[in-house]
């Protein structure tokens, strides 16, 4: 089962990653995941579905879901964690089961927040333009509120920002 199913790697190179299920129909998360599949395969690293983890960052067990599912990680190389608060409650599992990032294995979550700075060690994280975002965003809603028709204009218009890798301590080169 997916939730529970990190499994070994050909040749010791994988990725874990970790999701939340029910967000798979917001479109950024969609996204999110699709990139990720993407850059494996442009590094010719083998996509195992098995290695995707679907856990909820309000799940009251998730502590116990995230050392079930990561005490299979023998073989995988990095974690890539859908928010850094998944990132993080996976650094403290890992630490519990004894594997130490980034010796043992690296991890890189999403949205660089402050509390990341603040781990041993820090945090890797792909950064947000969050101010671009909002001002993108409030454009957008102006530009509707003047458009006749909205549906043309407007039906599946997707907005892209640049991300920002910020490398801290949390990943290594292998």
């Amino acid at each position: 089962q997916a939730e529970d199913g990190i499994r070994d790697v050909e040749r010791s190179r994988g990725l874990g990653d970790v999701y939340k299920r029910q967000d798979e129909d917001l479109l950024a998360h969609r996204e999110r995941k699709a990139g990720y599949i993407h850059a494996l395969s442009e590094n010719s690293i083998k996509v195992n579905t098995e290695n995707i983890i679907y856990i909820d960052y309000l799940d009251r067990e998730i502590e116990n879901k995230l050392e079930r599912a990561l005490t299979l990680l023998k073989g995988c190389t990095a974690i890539f964690a859908y928010i850094d608060t998944i990132a993080l409650q996976c650094m403290k599992v890992l630490r519990k089961i004894g594997l130490r990032v980034p010796d043992g294995i690296s991890i890189i979550g999403v949205d660089n927040l402050w509390i990341g700075d603040y781990m041993d060690p820090s945090l890797t994280s792909i950064k947000q333009p969050l101010e671009e975002i909002c001002q993108k965003s409030i454009d957008l809603i102006v530009d509707f509120m003047y458009k006749e028709d909205k549906e043309k204009e407007f039906g599946d218009k997707v907005i892209y920002c640049n991300l920002e890798l910020i490398e801290k301590e949390s990943v290594i080169s292998i």
